[in-house]
């Protein structure tokens, strides 16, 4: 049996010290969002996202670039923030969630490019509960570009899913083109 040397344990320890301080950060970040302190949740999320604690930092800045986009509609803050969080990678819900909502905000930046491209890696990530959203976007986008035909495919597709928060908005944009 391989046994950890005291060096390895140390190692290990620091990590889980590490995590364990960047969990702290980003809870109380969400205390403080929770009673409507925004800069003091800020500045804690801004301390978790930087601590390199992948999924933990991951989720900080999600919640930062929610924080700056509701709060302050800091739309390049938001960007950045959920940049961080998507670049952590898609093999949890982060990644793709942290996709849509730059996608949203693509949108708001009448980025229609950036959009599509936010929104089809969020598809591509193949989280179950982050396709359909992915889908029906790229859907809206279609239909505002003018492109009808790739929107009636996308709605369609989104109301195969059979997603039940997807599937009446897509329905309803279908019967509508």
């Amino acid at each position: 049996m391989d046994r950890l040397s005291p060096a390895d344990l140390r190692r290990l320890g620091a990590i889980a010290a590490q995590a364990q301080s960047c969990m702290d950060e980003y809870n109380r970040g969400v205390e403080h969002y929770r009673r409507g302190e925004w800069q003091t949740a800020r500045d804690a999320f801004v301390r978790a996202a930087s601590m390199g604690v992948r999924y933990v930092s991951a989720r900080a800045a999600l919640s930062l670039g929610t924080l700056l986009e509701e709060q302050w509609r800091d739309l390049d803050g938001a960007r950045r923030a959920y940049e961080q969080a998507a670049s952590t990678g898609h093999d949890t819900e982060v990644g793709p969630s942290a996709e849509m909502l730059l996608g949203n905000v693509h949108v708001l930046r009448r980025d229609v490019d950036a959009a599509f491209r936010a929104f089809r890696r969020a598809y591509q990530s193949g989280f179950p509960a982050v396709v359909p959203h992915a889908i029906f976007a790229i859907g809206m986008l279609y239909e505002a570009t003018g492109d009808l035909r790739g929107a009636r495919l996308a709605y369609e597709a989104a109301l195969e899913t059979n997603d039940p928060s997807v599937r009446p908005q897509a329905a309803a944009r279908l019967s509508a083109l």
